[in-house]
């Protein structure tokens, strides 16, 4: 299944008590015409992003998953095998092996240039006054 956007959003998504909060990515998530620069959609997400990679709930899903977007998430960013993300992904954790249930296959994240000029509504409303840290917590030989 693909599922085409246009122009440039944001979707938040929210949890309400114990419940909510999380989305899952099950099939290509693409812009109708040009990434960034004309389409961009913003996913925010209270607590866990998936993309579901090779093993799609859909019928007849490609083998490979692929999704264009920013996204943020609160919790964890599970990468799941055969995926391909261009864009970039914000999370507490993002996760890409077996040790989260991520699977083992190749899991690619391409940054694209000039998306920080074209960003979803909301995106820039974040002060730019805090420090980024990147840290390697494991490594895992393929």
């Amino acid at each position: 299944m693909v599922v085409r956007y246009t122009n440039k959003a944001t979707l938040l998504v929210e949890s309400q008590g114990s419940s909510g909060g999380n989305v899952t990515l099950d099939g290509d998530l693409l812009p109708e015409r040009s990434f960034p620069d004309q389409d961009v959609l913003g996913i925010v997400v209270e607590k866990n992003l998936t993309t579901t990679g090779d093993t799609q709930n859909v019928s007849g899903a490609p083998q490979k998953q692929v999704v264009m977007g920013l996204f943020y998430a609160g919790g964890r960013a599970i990468i799941q095998q055969n995926s391909t993300v261009f864009g970039t992904i914000i999370a507490k954790e993002v996760c890409t092996s077996s040790n989260c249930t991520a699977g083992s296959g190749n899991v690619n994240i391409v940054q694209v240039p000039g998306l920080e000029f074209n960003l979803p509504p909301g995106f820039n409303q974040i002060p730019n006054a805090t420090s980024a840290f990147f840290g390697q917590l494991t490594y895992e030989r393929r």
